[in-house]
């Protein structure tokens, strides 16, 4: 039920086999074939998951077949046991409303399951530090830096904005490199004839921009101490280097943090349109949405309350 390129090159999708989808809605006819309501109908057991794998390989990449959006519909006529698991299974490509939604011989049994692809290890791995990360340490990083600024608060000799800005970005700088090596071991584990593609959907291009700026942040963050930089005197004075330097690393900071938000959203929507299971989308929604309304009122609340020196507190 989903286009011949989300289907054949993921490896989530080919290693955990195919399922063949019944249209349960209308049929439609002419344009707009397979735009009904699909459901699970038959399991493919592995040597029949092979046979459709071969199929989708038919098409090289790059193929126009590629671009044609809807459902990829086939033929597929095999033995079916009483738990619904189909073998000794022949797949072919089908086209027109005839082929859609019908289903010929003993059709009363029906695979049970939900048609959802399980969710590695690594996957799980890359999403919770993703989440944390970009959703939670990195932004809420920026924020002492922002809303904390003017606070005469310190913490261990160091001012409290500069020490949880710099402790929240050196977790989430670890967190996001093991993050991207988890999805890149993932996408590598198994894979088939070079099949895989790296950085080319949206999310994948959009990550290995702000891991790139994230990663580079700390280092750039060490210019300061060039003699060419310098620090600002007591009185707020700044170089010309000191204010380009300043306005580069704001710059990719707030740029990364933007991005790495932003992606955090568009992954869980890539993950919703793969149709992971395991609670994975729920989990990774509802603790972006915890984590973002977290860090704001922390951001409000420190401009009101703690922004402030401390000899002018009440």
């Amino acid at each position: 039920t989903h286009p011949l390129h989300r289907l054949r090159a993921p490896p989530q999708c080919y290693r955990s086999g195919y399922y063949v989808a019944m249209n349960a809605g209308p049929v439609p006819a002419g344009p707009g074939v397979g735009d009904g309501e699909y459901r699970p109908r038959f399991l493919l057991n592995e040597e029949s998951s092979a046979k459709a794998l071969a199929l989708l390989r038919q098409y090289p990449k790059g193929h126009a077949r590629e671009s044609i959006e809807g459902h990829f519909l086939v033929t597929a006529v095999g033995t079916v046991d009483g738990e619904g698991v189909m073998s000794a299974t022949s797949v072919v490509e089908c086209s027109g409303p005839a082929c859609d939604g019908s289903c010929l011989g003993d059709c009363g049994a029906a695979f049970s399951g939900d048609g959802t692809l399980p969710v590695p290890v690594l996957l799980w791995l890359h999403v919770v530090c993703m989440v944390a990360t970009w959703g939670l340490l990195l932004p809420l990083g920026v924020v002492f830096a922002v809303s904390l600024r003017k606070s005469g608060a310190k913490v261990l000799g160091a001012p409290i904005w500069f020490f949880g800005h710099r402790t929240l970005q050196i977790a989430g700088w670890a967190l996001q490199l093991i993050g991207f090596a988890a999805i890149i071991a993932h996408k590598n584990a198994g894979a088939m004839s070079g099949m895989v593609k790296h950085f080319s959907a949206p999310h994948e291009i959009i990550g290995v921009v702000v891991v790139v700026v994230g990663s580079l942040q700390p280092l750039n963050a060490h210019l300061r101490h060039l003699p060419l930089v310098g620090h600002p005197t007591p009185e707020g004075g700044r170089t010309l280097w000191r204010k380009l330097w300043e306005g580069m690393h704001k710059g990719l900071g707030y740029t990364a943090v933007f991005g790495g938000v932003l992606n955090v959203a568009v992954g869980i929507y890539y993950a919703w349109i793969l149709s992971f299971g395991d609670g994975l989308v729920p989990f990774a929604a509802s603790s972006a949405v915890v984590f973002f309304a977290s860090y704001m009122a922390f951001a409000i609340y420190a401009r009101m309350r703690l922004n402030r020196p401390l000899v002018n507190r009440k």
